[in-house]
């Protein structure tokens, strides 16, 4: 009798194990969400409202020192685009979800050096009758001063504002694919430059093809990036002339890839292969 105790004892206390493991399983998981993955693709995530920014920088000599030359903020259906001018560097230790702010202050900071410095020229220029190279010689006095007037109004409202808000600039995306119509070739970008005065950015537009999808994460410093290989627009003849670049993204959970956009996607415009 008292070995059949034991082995009901022992079954008892087996199940109890085997009961408390499942509710000790059950109760790490239940607390981890699972990520939600999908392939990221330009026009995309305009039509789906995603938010993301895109940092553009030359191939050439690529690396934790690359100049940020002109960055794009998508959010809610809305494009945005700014010539920040910062590096990868200087950009390392923003988190995420301050990445855009950052850089419009950065793009805000040099926009008003930079309007400083042309007041500073034309100034010397009138006082000297003579300026440092870029000064057209048959300028008037009077355009001058009037050039210098606009320039200072600019500066007077940055130099009072202490948050910027970039205006919203329009993008257009094209692709060509391949015979079968079921596969891309190639993307291209365009985004037209903002032609207001009073937006205070340095906003420039902006043309390049995208070549090829870059899935292998790019690790600078303490980010991995993602993105495409492209290439600056140019006129049919020139296109071994045109400038090779990078348009980046930081890795997160959430980006399954990276891909073109399909002909299907609403604003994307197909092309033909000669066009």
């Amino acid at each position: 009798m008292k070995l059949k105790k034991v082995g009901i004892a022992l079954c008892l206390s087996a199940s109890l194990l085997i009961l408390g493991a499942c509710n000790s399983s059950k109760g790490s998981t239940s607390n981890q969400k699972a990520v939600k993955t999908e392939t990221v693709a330009f026009q995309k995530d305009i039509n789906q409202k995603n938010e993301r920014v895109w940092l553009i920088t030359s191939s050439k000599n690529f690396g934790k020192d690359s100049k940020i030359v002109e960055a794009i903020h998508v959010e809610n259906g809305k494009t945005e685009l700014i010539t920040p001018g910062k590096t990868l560097r200087e950009l390392d230790k923003v988190s995420d979800d301050k990445v855009w702010n950052f850089l419009v202050k950065a793009n805000q900071e040099s926009y008003r050096e930079e309007r400083q410095q042309k007041i500073d020229d034309q100034k010397k220029y009138l006082a000297h009758d003579q300026g440092p190279t870029g000064l057209d010689d048959y300028t008037s006095k009077e355009e001058l001063e009037k050039g210098i007037k606009q320039d200072q109004e600019i500066l007077d409202v940055l130099n009072k504002t202490t948050e910027f808000k970039p205006v919203t600039v329009q993008s257009e995306v094209s692709i060509v694919t391949d015979s079968t119509g079921n596969q891309v070739n190639k993307e291209s970008l365009i985004i037209e430059g903002s032609t207001e005065v009073y937006a205070l950015l340095d906003t420039g537009g902006l043309e390049y093809n995208l070549e090829s999808p870059v899935n292998t994460p790019i690790e600078i410093l303490n980010h991995s990036y993602l993105g495409f290989d492209m290439k600056q627009a140019t006129n049919k003849g020139y296109e071994d002339y045109a400038e090779s670049y990078m348009m980046l993204t930081r890795k997160t959970d959430s980006i399954k890839n990276i891909s073109f956009d399909k002909a299907s996607e609403k604003g994307v415009k197909e092309l033909q292969d000669n066009d």
